[in-house]
């Protein structure tokens, strides 16, 4: 950024264009429209730190050659009130730490489907998703087996004799079934910041990759579909007894639990629009920037992981 004077960028608003130029020289940022400008605190990598409304909240913007993202950053550090699904199947003694995209859905489904004959409504059927069954009756089933963060820590002594396990699976992987079942079921990405629908898929990923910087940033709002491990269970990594791979999950349930998992919300093959090999080189290196501390956890630990 040091030896760029000034940038031109289409700004990503909740799903319209703004074209905006950065000036680190005057370190503004210029609205080109009507001119207006706003004062540039600071500058890490792509990242800019912009002047708020008030000396509390600053807007981060992160940017790439062709893009930016903007959205606004609490300097209080208040998380999302829920950025982790912790799950309490007292059955099976387990705790479940939810990691959005990897198989959460089937799991969820696994570990609960032995109540469903006494508390689900007899209309539900099968073509309503585990998240619909989860929110019925006004809540019911989460209000009784889903633990708020906030709670965990003065409950959790309760559960010391009980597994607590997380599903981990390769970052790209991950990354790649948040953006294909966005991509196609929604058109968008949900988040906070919402970059435009386009049939560029290239593009896309280029959006969605600056999408989830800004949500690593921001530490009032981001999506938890996106959201490495690492920034939404961080503090829970070290209370977990069984980390399991993604694709050893199967075995892992029907040895430890005795269930047989059924899969929901899996997008089929033919249905998918981004692969892997499509990405490009430096959407790959971003992509394990984003996540390099997920990279680590097989190797940390290591001891924790199951083997089949």
């Amino acid at each position: 950024m040091s030896n760029i004077s000034q940038k031109t960028v289409k700004l990503l608003d909740k799903g319209s264009y703004l074209d905006i130029t950065i000036d680190i020289a005057n370190m503004s940022l210029i609205r080109d429209s009507d001119k207006k400008a706003a004062r540039i605190l600071g500058v890490r990598d792509n990242v800019l730190y912009v002047a708020g409304r008030t000396p509390n909240v600053q807007n981060v913007v992160v940017f790439d050659e062709k893009y930016a993202v903007a959205g606004a950053i609490n300097s209080r550090n208040i998380f999302y009130n829920q950025p982790l699904g912790i799950w309490r199947a007292d059955k099976s003694k387990a705790i479940y730490f939810e990691i959005a995209k990897n198989a959460c859905s089937s799991v969820v489904s696994g570990l609960y489907k032995h109540n469903w004959k006494t508390w689900w409504s007899p209309s539900v059927t099968k073509k309503r998703s585990i998240w619909d069954v989860t929110l019925w009756h006004k809540g019911y089933f989460r209000k009784k087996y889903l633990i708020p963060t906030v709670d965990y820590e003065n409950v959790k002594n309760q559960f010391e004799s009980y597994t607590k396990f997380l599903v981990y699976d390769d970052p790209i992987k991950r990354f790649m079934r948040a953006l294909n079942n966005k991509y196609i079921s929604h058109h968008t990405i949900a988040s906070m910041v919402r970059p435009p629908y386009d049939k560029d898929v290239s593009d896309f990923v280029d959006k969605v990759i600056l999408v989830t910087q800004l949500d690593c940033l921001n530490t009032n709002a981001w999506d938890q579909h996106l959201a490495p491990i690492t920034l939404n269970a961080a503090h829970y990594l070290p209370q977990i007894t069984d980390f399991v791979h993604l694709k050893d999950l199967d075995n892992f349930m029907q040895e430890k639990f005795k269930i047989k998992l059924e899969r929901h919300n899996a997008m089929p093959q033919d249905k998918k629009v981004v692969f892997e090999d499509m990405l490009l080189p430096h959407q790959i290196e971003r992509i394990k920037k984003i996540y390099a501390k997920d990279y680590e956890i097989p190797v940390k630990y290591s001891d924790k992981f199951y083997n089949p």
